[in-house]
């Protein structure tokens, strides 16, 4: 299983990811800690990256507009989504 700290790995750059892979995995050693191996890791990451970052912008984007299309069907108040925005924040 993936520790918490790989589990983010589009934050991480391919040394660290390696060192967070090797801790999951109970490696030997760290798998991307070579320069030739993030080198050649580095242009999958930053793709992956990119996807991963227009996939979090679309996500929210439809949450957005789920929670608006919600409010309009109960056709709720500014002050009653501002409270329920609250609510849900924490």
């Amino acid at each position: 299983m993936l520790n918490t700290k790989a589990q983010s790995w589009w934050d991480l750059t391919p040394n660290e990811l390696g060192a967070a892979l090797k801790a999951s995995f109970k490696l030997p050693t760290n798998p991307l800690k070579g320069p030739r191996t993030a080198d050649e890791w580095e242009p999958y990451l930053e793709e992956k990256r990119q996807e991963q970052h227009r996939l979090s912008e679309e996500l929210a984007n439809a949450e957005k507009e789920l929670s608006e299309r919600v409010y309009r069907l109960f056709s709720l108040t500014t002050d009653e989504i501002r409270f329920l925005q609250r609510e849900v924040e924490h």
